[in-house]
């Protein structure tokens, strides 16, 4: 079990740095109203002192349990128990209106 948790949370960080490179690679230039027009208005706002923005974009869902195979002598598998997965992205805006940073976390938390 513990051997699962060690592979699924590396599995979780290499997709994690993907996913940030792709979603920098998308949005890092362009304009604040490109992210609006996509995803419509962030989960949350905070603003800086220097007149930026950083917009928040938060979701949580929840995973099933699930069956994993262990070896040829268990044939069942074991049961993992469903968990919770967080991914939050923040975009930083500058204060006229391009996205200039972007960050995606992402986060499983156990039942």
């Amino acid at each position: 079990m513990s051997r699962f948790i060690i592979v699924a949370s590396l599995l979780i960080m290499l997709m994690a740095c993907s996913s940030q490179k792709k979603i920098a690679k998308t949005f890092n230039g362009h304009m604040a109203q490109e992210l609006l027009e996509k995803y419509g208005q962030p989960t949350n706002k905070m603003f800086l002192k220097d007149g930026g923005q950083i917009w928040i974009y938060s979701k949580t869902r929840e995973v099933g349990k699930t069956r994993m195979a262990t070896d040829r002598h268990t044939p069942q598998g074991v049961e993992i128990p469903g968990f919770m997965r967080s991914e939050t992205y923040r975009f930083t805006i500058s204060k006229d209106g391009k996205i200039i940073d972007t960050k995606y976390e992402e986060q499983t938390i156990r039942k």
